[in-house]
């Protein structure tokens, strides 16, 4: 099977609640809105194995899900609610 790339749209980047970019959020990734199991079998935007996603100098946030799963996912970085995010090139 193949890993799906989440992220890397105009819509994924960490943000401050008054639109700030913030470099090096980290963010634990969901299976639901609320709840749900943490996903930790995930690859960085290198593909190197991680348990978090952690966001880019720019703020962007780009990974690769489960192997095999093309679930949207939901991202936390503790600072307020979750937020959902698809997969860009379903394999």
């Amino acid at each position: 099977m193949a890993r799906n790339m989440y992220g890397a749209t105009s819509a994924d980047f960490t943000l401050t609640a008054g639109g700030r970019v913030v470099a090096g959020a980290v963010l634990t990734v969901w299976t639901a809105r609320t709840g749900g199991t943490q996903i930790t079998d995930l690859l960085d935007a290198d593909s190197v194995a991680c348990t978090t996603v952690t966001s880019g100098a720019d703020g962007s946030v780009v990974f690769y899900g489960v192997d095999g799963s093309s679930a949207t996912v939901w991202a936390d970085s503790g600072q307020g609610s979750r937020v959902a995010i698809r997969p860009v090139n379903i394999r």
